[in-house]
């Protein structure tokens, strides 16, 4: 059985219009300007929990509580730690939401589409990202708020699965990290450190797995220099490593120096946001101090069961409980993995892996059922508790 992840973007994607739904039964195919998107029963968004001395504002400019439509959003004032996460940092997901937006005359869909359009959602970063870094964290400045960012470079990265690649050595990776921080500089950043290297660190051979404890120990404590960096070492899934198995992992870069403090956990998967807390603080106690969670919950508001890890049809969009970075919080919620971005040619989608899919979005929503594909993935043994 193999460990490797599901899912997600390989490296900054560049993205461009894709073909609307034309791989769906919804409509033939056409250009994605002339997108017609049926009028169907529409389940109502997750809520999210605004600040109740600002507001996110709407997408078209609307009226933001003062009276005047045409005034833009109000970032509320916020303590130093405390910032709203950056919206819009994904630039190729909102220019495919904005295209979905203008492609629909549904007013219940456009409405679904302008809340997405004000959710954060992370920036996932691989060996060509540095200058996306710079970029990121300068926006973040400019707007008070803070960018997420998925650091996603590891060596034999995915375990040469969908997602596979990173840097070619250990050496490269150690040098793409010190250009990350010298990126972020001063500035502020949540980092969520390579989702799965951790959890699949078993599966490498035993000098692969030196060489893995290492370079997260590096990352860490490079990162650690950056004062206005907060750093999640993602820990996998509930259900894949036990705690004990993954805080004992977590002690091996402890003892190489590096500090530990912060954990993400659920990254691109589906299990329900209390059963993640829980796993998270079953490693803290496992691991003997206490540690700050981030929990991804872009996919688990649907019931997906365990084994299902590619595309599965019964994922839907999960819920926010605000979108305010608190850094001292026990446990903080992001939508880390990208909405409509698919894991693959598998389960329901047939774009690759970091590929943004239409129908794959409307099926999140719960607006549209996709076909599962029929060909099992070879990649993976469906037994696997993911």
């Amino acid at each position: 059985m193999t460990s490797s992840s599901r899912r997600r973007s390989t490296r900054v994607w560049t993205m461009g219009v894709t073909a609307a739904l034309a791989a769906t039964a919804l409509v033939a195919p056409g250009p994605a300007t002339a997108l017609p998107i049926p009028a169907l029963p529409i389940p109502a968004l997750p809520q999210i929990q605004l600040p109740s001395n600002g507001s996110l504002g709407t997408v078209d400019g609307g009226d933001n509580g003062s009276g005047n439509g045409n005034v833009p959003p109000v970032i509320p004032e916020t303590p130093s730690t405390t910032l709203p996460y950056l919206v819009g940092a994904r630039a190729s997901y909102t220019g495919n939401v904005e295209r979905m937006l203008g492609a629909t005359g549904d007013a219940s869909l456009k409405a679904r589409l302008q809340d997405l359009l004000k959710t954060p959602v992370a920036q996932w970063v691989g060996g060509d990202g540095v200058p996306e870094v710079t970029r990121l964290v300068a926006e973040g400045t400019a707007k008070n708020s803070v960018p997420v960012i998925a650091l996603y470079h590891i060596p034999d990265r995915d375990l040469g699965s969908h997602s596979g690649g990173g840097a070619p050595n250990a050496a490269a990776y150690k040098q793409w990290i010190d250009q990350v921080s010298g990126a972020i500089g001063p500035g502020k950043a949540v980092i969520i450190l390579e989702p799965d290297a951790l959890p699949q660190t078993p599966d490498l051979s035993a000098t692969k797995q030196s060489e893995r404890i290492d370079l997260l120990a590096y990352a860490l404590t490079k990162l650690a220099s950056n004062t206005g960096v907060t750093t999640y070492l993602d820990a996998g899934t509930a259900g894949w490593r036990s705690a004990t198995a993954t805080s004992n992992l977590m002690k091996q870069i402890a003892n190489k120096g590096a500090s530990i403090t912060h954990v993400s956990a659920n990254v691109s998967n589906f299990k329900s946001t209390a059963a993640t807390e829980t796993y998270i603080r079953d490693i803290a106690t496992a691991f003997g101090k206490p540690l700050k969670g981030m929990v991804d919950t872009s996919r688990n508001g649907g019931n997906v069961t365990n084994g299902e890890w590619c595309n599965p049809a019964a994922q839907r969009l999960g819920q926010l409980s605000d979108v305010i970075f608190t850094p001292t919080s026990d446990m903080e919620q992001v939508f880390v993995k990208t909405p409509g971005e698919s894991d693959g040619v598998c389960g329901v989608s047939q774009k690759t892996a970091g590929t943004f899919d239409d129908a794959l979005l409307l099926l999140q929503l719960g607006i549209a059922e996709v076909q599962a594909r029929t060909a099992p993935n070879p990649r993976r043994n469906a037994a696997a508790p993911r």
